[in-house]
C-alpha cells in the first residue's frame, strides 16, 4: 500500500508525521528493580498490549520528567534491533517514561490513536519499515523516516467505525485463539501425565500380573538386569581387545573393566512387581561425538549430525539450512563415529534449560547414515528396548534429572559421566515393548490433534492480517464507500 493505491473518495493519503505531534526520542537511562517511575523499554512492547506489571523502574528519574512521561494515546515505536518498527499504543499507564530506543508519536485530533495503532500492525507498514531500515547487524529506523511513512486517512467518523469493526472481529478471533491455546495446553499436560503414568507402571497391563493370570513364567527385571550386566562386560571385552589390536592404545583407555554405578534404592519409591531400579551406566553405553573442523564443510559428502538437527519431536531433521557435509574420507577415517538407523542420540549442550534442548533425545531414521559431531552423545542400550528408552528420555522423569544438573552458567552442559548415573525404572522386556507401543499410539493421536490446533492458530493470525487489509483499503465497514476502480 502506497500513495499510488486507490482509496475511497472521502479518504486522503498522508504521512505519520503529518497526523502526529513531532516525534520524540526516549530517555537514556537504565532499569532498576525498584523506584518511583517505570521505564518502558523495547522488550515491553512485544505483545498485543503493554503488561505494566512487568515493566521495571528507572535507576534514577530524569530532571525534566514531564518531557518523557508517556500518556494515554501515545504510540511508541522501536527504532532498533530485531523488533525494529514494532509498536504499542499506551493506555492508562502508571507513572512511566520511555527509553531511548523508542520513538514516541502522539496522533493529532484528525487521527484516532487506535486507528493509527492498528495501521502500524499491517503488512504495508511492516514493508515500509523493512524498506527504510538501515544497518545489517543492527537494523534501525529514525524519526525522520518514520514520519514519511504513508497512511490512508478517512474522516474521523469513519476511523471510529473502522476501529469498532476491527475490534469486533478481533474479539471473536481472540476468543477462538484463547480456546485453541487452552486445548494446546491440555494436550501438553496430557503428554506429560501419560509419560508419568507409563513409567510408574499404570499405562499397560503389568507383565507380572499377566503372567500370574495366564499361569506362566516371565523374566523379571532383576533377572534381565543380571543378563544385561553380563552382556555389558562381554561387549566391553570385545571392544577393548579390538582397540588394542587394531590401533595404538588411546589416551585414557581403561585397562581393566569398571563395574558400573548401581543405584541406592533406599530413598527411591516402590516399583511395580517385576520392575527394578537401574542406572543408564548399567544398561547402556555412551559415546561422545568428536570435533569435525567447520573449515572442511562442503556441499556434498556424508552428513554431519549437529545439535540443530535434533528436533523437539524426537526426530532427526535435515533441511537445507541446518545440514552440513564432510568428505567421505572422514567416515573412512573414523568409522566408529558413523551413526546408523534407529539409534538414540542426545544433545549435551544448550543456551538454557527453558526449551528442553539440553538432554534432548532423538531416534535416527530408518536409513540414517551420518557422522556424530561433538556435543552429541550416542546412547547404545544393552538388551533393553530402544523405543522404551526413547520415551523415558523424553519424559518428565528424565527432565527432572536434567534440571538437577543446572550449573547456573550461561551455557548449560551435560556430560556422559553424569548421564551414566541417571536412575531409571526398568520393567520386564515384554512390558517395555508394550509401554513403547502404547505411548506411540496415544501420543501420535495427540500430536495430530496438536498439529490441527497450531494450524488453526496460524490461520487466525492470517485472518487478523486480512481484516487489517480490508480495514485500510476501505472495504471492511458498511459506512466506507466502495473502493474506486
Amino acid at each position: 500500500m502506497n500513495m499510488d493505491d486507490h482509496v475511497p473518495p472521502t479518504w486522503q493519503w498522508t504521512t505519520l508525521g503529518a497526523i502526529s505531534t513531532k516525534p520524540q526520542y526516549g530517555w537514556t537511562t537504565s532499569a532498576n528493580p525498584s523506584g518511583s517511575i517505570k521505564l518502558l523499554r523495547t522488550t515491553d512492547i512485544s505483545g498485543e498490549q503493554i503488561d505494566w506489571s512487568s515493566v521495571p523502574y528507572c535507576r534514577k528519574n530524569p530532571q525534566d520528567v514531564d518531557k518523557f512521561l508517556v500518556r494515554t494515546g501515545d504510540i511508541v515505536i522501536s527504532r532498533s534491533g530485531a523488533g525494529v518498527g514494532m509498536s504499542a499504543l499506551v493506555q492508562n499507564p502508571p507513572p512511566a517514561v520511555f527509553a531511548s530506543y523508542l520513538i514516541r508519536f502522539h496522533p493529532l485530533p484528525i487521527a484516532d490513536c487506535r486507528y493509527v495503532a492498528f495501521f502500524l500492525k499491517t503488512p504495508p507498514y511492516q514493508k515500509a519499515i523493512a524498506d527504510n531500515a538501515a544497518g545489517i547487524a543492527q537494523p534501525n529506523v529514525n524519526a525522520k523516516k518514520l514520519s514519511k511513512i504513508a497512511i490512508p486517512l478517512p474522516p474521523v467518523s469513519e476511523q471510529l467505525q473502522i476501529v469498532a469493526e476491527i475490534e469486533k472481529h478481533f474479539t471473536r478471533l481472540d476468543s477462538g485463539v484463547t480456546t485453541l491455546v487452552g486445548v494446546e495446553k491440555r494436550l501438553r499436560n496430557y503428554h506429560s501425565s501419560l509419560l508419568e503414568a507409563a513409567f510408574e507402571g499404570h499405562l499397560v497391563p503389568q507383565e507380572a500380573k499377566l503372567a500370574d493370570s495366564e499361569n506362566r513364567d516371565f523374566e523379571a527385571a532383576d533377572a534381565l538386569l543380571r543378563r544385561i550386566l553380563e552382556e555389558r562386560r562381554r561387549k566391553w571385552e570385545i571392544q577393548h581387545s579390538a582397540l588394542r589390536i587394531n590401533r595404538k592404545p588411546r589416551k585414557g583407555l581403561k585397562h581393566s573393566y569398571e563395574v558400573p554405578f548401581a543405584p541406592n534404592t533406599g530413598d527411591l519409591p516402590e516399583l511395580p512387581d517385576g520392575w527394578v531400579w537401574a542406572t543408564w551406566g548399567q544398561i547402556g553405553f555412551c559415546q561422545n561425538g568428536r570435533v569435525f573442523p567447520s573449515k572442511q564443510y562442503q556441499k556434498t559428502g556424508i552428513r554431519l549430525l549437529r545439535p540443530g538437527n535434533l528436533h523437539v519431536s524426537g526426530r532427526v531433521v535435515w533441511t537445507e539450512q541446518n545440514t552440513r557435509y564432510m568428505s567421505a574420507q572422514w567416515a573412512s577415517k573414523f568409522p566408529e563415529h558413523i551413526v546408523g538407523p534407529r539409534e538414540l542420540v542426545m544433545n549435551l549442550t544448550a543456551q538454557s534449560l527453558k526449551d528442553e534442548f539440553l538432554g534432548r533425545v532423538c531416534m535416527t531414521g530408518n536409513s540414517e547414515h551420518c557422522l556424530l559431531n561433538q556435543r552429541i552423545a550416542r546412547l547404545t542400550p544393552i538388551l533393553v528396548s530402544s523405543d522404551y528408552l526413547f520415551w523415558l528420555f523424553k519424559s518428565p522423569y528424565f527432565r527432572r534429572f536434567v534440571d538437577s544438573l543446572n550449573t547456573g552458567s550461561l551455557i548449560q552442559h551435560m556430560f556422559t559421566s553424569q548421564l551414566r548415573k541417571f536412575v531409571m525404572p526398568l520393567p520386564p522386556l515384554a512390558e517395555q515393548e508394550r509401554i513403547a507401543r502404547e505411548l506411540e499410539r496415544r501420543l501420535s493421536i495427540a500430536e495430530q490433534t496438536e498439529t490441527v490446533v497450531r494450524l488453526n492458530i496460524t490461520r487466525a493470525g492470517r485472518m487478523r492480517q486480512s481484516i487489517l487489509k480490508c480495514a485500510f483499503d476501505g472495504s471492511l465497514t458498511a459506512l466506507s464507500p466502495k473502493r474506486s476502480s
